[in-house]
């Protein structure tokens, strides 16, 4: 496009079959399905005018893609394409770190299982957020929010994926007219938006999430213990 001329010009083209879509026009990241439910995800960059191909990320033996499985985030100023899959009937959250050139896997985020807490982890439709760079991960089933902080544990030379736990326990989301009081019931009709609105297409109620995070404090004031 050549807004002073005001003229549009051709410069180049892909044909390919394209059941649903997920985009990030800001940072210039697109990931196209061929099929409502497929086995593989094909990755874009949009760059100088054109559309290039990153790679692609194939689903695991006997499981599939579905668009709410997919997100897209910015934290740290990197770019991620967020993954939901389901591997022996434990949930995983994978986090591929996208570049104008580059696609890899780098994050694992790791969500409850049988093996780590004593009620069984409740299996359902999980969202993804982003709010002052910490990852919020939202389960319908449980009606909780985990947050996970990409820097924590990240040592140079980790391979990857990296494993990253919960920085804090588990929360949920409340109102702040209500004092912060009463948590609210996590809806399937709940909708996200970035980086951090939350819409309710039944009842048309849409907030924005804050984090509500006491204060650090130490004796020292050049570190905090």
């Amino acid at each position: 496009v050549t807004p002073d001329k005001r003229s549009v010009k051709y410069l180049r083209s892909s044909s390919v079959a394209i059941a649903w879509f997920y985009s990030c026009p800001k940072e210039g990241f697109l990931a196209t399905a061929a099929t409502m439910e497929t086995q593989a995800l094909q990755v874009w960059s949009l760059r100088s005018g054109g559309c290039y191909k990153l790679g692609s990320i194939e689903a695991d033996s006997g499981t599939t893609f579905r668009e709410k499985d997919v997100a897209m985030l910015r934290a740290y100023c990197v770019s991620y394409l967020a993954v939901t899959v389901l591997q022996e009937g434990v949930q995983q959250v994978r986090l591929y770190q996208l570049t104008s050139d580059s696609l890899c896997l780098k994050y694992s985020l790791q969500l409850p299982s049988s093996d780590t807490v004593s009620v069984p982890w409740p299996l359902g439709p999980i969202a993804i957020q982003v709010v002052d760079a910490l990852v919020c991960v939202h389960s319908q089933g449980e009606g909780r929010t985990r947050l996970y902080d990409l820097r924590l544990g990240e040592e140079e030379g980790s391979p990857c994926p990296i494993p990253v736990q919960p920085c804090l326990p588990p929360t949920a989301i409340c109102q702040e007219d209500s004092g912060f009081s009463q948590a609210l019931p996590y809806s399937p009709s709940w909708v996200v938006f970035r980086p951090a609105v939350l819409v309710d297409a039944r009842t048309g109620n849409m907030w924005t999430l804050r984090l509500r995070l006491e204060q650090a404090q130490g004796g020292d004031p050049l570190s905090l213990v």
